[in-house]
């Protein structure tokens, strides 16, 4: 069998890397990209010979058509693609700079959408491609007590943009996918959310580690056939009634 290759943006720490070892050890050509961790992208690429990693810096358009064109030059055809990269700013409407909103719609949104744009002709030549966006519970839900606004909208848009691939793409070879992890242990567990919360947390059963939330990933990406977006089954549905539905 054609050894399969999967490129994983945002994968030199966090679900990214562990994403990165769980496809290397299945036996897949990785490509994988970093934005500041130069050595971490290093390391990982001398401990698994099929390993590749490309600087992509989500947030800046000419950077990500770079790490597009460098991935044709590796590949002339890819099965898969998980965009997994994203950043948090705290701040609400009072607060946030405008700057920091444009920022977070491009690395969580706009880099995203751009270079799944950019690397469609090399998905359109596997038999059966697939593209999975990591969202989050923020964006699915509604963050409406945490001073996340740009994490919010940001992850509710990539959602939305999903979605709207899903129905694009519906009666081709390609399929898109939207996965929701619960809370990980990663360095946005530390940004995102106070000591007390944090604490809270880590006494609950919402916490996973990396390695637990890559797992997940993997078999949705792995089982993904239709038109679908997987939540982990840790996210509580509590979440719902924070929202206030009303019929007109």
């Amino acid at each position: 069998m054609k050894q399969k290759t999967i490129v994983i943006v945002g994968a030199s720490r966090g679900i990214g890397k562990a994403l990165l070892k769980l496809y290397a050890k299945s036996g897949y050509t990785v490509i994988g990209t970093y934005n500041k961790n130069v050595k971490a992208a290093q390391l990982l690429s001398k401990k698994f010979d099929q390993v590749t990693f490309i600087h992509c810096n989500l947030a800046k358009l000419h950077s990500v058509r770079a790490c597009a064109k460098k991935i044709s030059r590796i590949t002339p055809s890819l099965d898969i693609v998980i965009n997994n990269a994203g950043i948090y700013t705290a701040g609400g409407l009072q607060q946030l700079p405008i700057r920091a909103l444009h920022n977070a719609f491009g690395v969580n949104v706009t880099g995203k959408f751009l270079l799944t744009q950019l690397l469609l002709p090399l998905l359109n030549t596997a038999p059966e491609a697939k593209v999975v966006f990591i969202s989050s519970r923020f964006g699915f839900f509604g963050n409406v007590e945490a001073d996340s606004l740009s994490y919010t909208l940001s992850n509710s848009a990539l959602i939305m943009l999903s979605r709207s691939l899903q129905e694009e793409f519906l009666h081709t070879n390609i399929r898109i996918g939207c996965f929701i992890p619960t809370v990980t242990k990663t360095d946005r567990f530390t940004s995102a959310f106070t000591r007390e919360e944090q604490m809270a947390i880590q006494q609950s059963k919402l916490l996973a580690q990396p390695i637990d939330t890559a797992r997940k990933i993997k078999a949705y990406t792995d089982s993904l056939r239709g038109v679908s977006i997987g939540v982990d089954a840790r996210v509580p549905n509590e979440l719902f009634h924070k929202i206030r539905l009303e019929t007109v």
